[in-house]
């Protein structure tokens, strides 16, 4: 209940933002309508051609001017809510990484696999998307996309490649070793980003 409440001074408080400016807009294509449909001392001919005319640009006036207008910047309202908690599932997931540097000195493929379906990792991705679509439209937007991108593609490479040792496939002694290197380093600069964008509020934040 609380949430729709505040969702609802949201959305007013950017319809009320705006506002003035659609009226004006609306006036102005109100008024164009008018001029076109209202008698003229030409013929029937001349003045039906200039009605049209009139009322197309009117129209178009409306439009483009709509069109014009300044967007706000809108988060995913749910997401962005739910991003502080994210952020700590986040965080708890990047202190249970340790225990992934052993099997993966070690070469202990069944291990990887299982770490990266344990909890609170497994739920790592989930969170993730969740701080990413918090942070659309926020200057932090495609920071916070690159670097989820990054993290999520080392996830799945060193996943894979535990899954290439488990069918027998030779790897490198020191692959798992590297990727694990990669996954631990693309998840610090991920969080860095998305701790900064979890800071910055949503445009008209109540």
């Amino acid at each position: 209940i609380c949430f729709q409440k505040k969702r609802v001074q949201y959305e007013y408080s950017i319809m009320t933002k705006f506002q003035p400016a659609l009226n004006a807009i609306i006036a102005f294509a109100c008024l164009s309508l008018s001029r076109a449909w209202s008698p003229s001392p030409t013929t029937n001919q001349q003045n039906s051609g200039l009605s049209r005319r009139s009322c197309i640009e009117g129209l178009a006036t409306g439009l483009i001017g709509a069109s014009l207008l300044p967007k706000p910047a809108l988060a995913d309202v749910t997401n962005k809510v739910a991003s502080p908690t994210a952020l700590r599932s986040v965080k708890r997931a990047q202190k249970q990484l340790k225990d992934l540097l052993p099997p993966a000195q070690a070469n202990d493929y069944m291990e990887v696999k299982s770490f990266l379906r344990t909890p609170p990792f497994v739920d790592v991705r989930k969170n993730c998307f969740i701080l990413v679509r918090g942070a659309e439209e926020g200057p932090k937007e495609d920071e916070i996309k690159s670097t989820y991108k990054a993290f999520i593609s080392s996830i799945e490479k060193i996943d894979g490649t535990a899954s290439l040792g488990m069918r027998g496939r030779k790897i490198p002694e020191l692959q798992l070793l590297e990727e694990y290197a990669l996954v631990e380093s693309s998840m610090q600069e991920f969080l860095r980003v998305a701790e900064e964008a979890n800071e910055i509020p949503v445009l008209g934040q109540f």
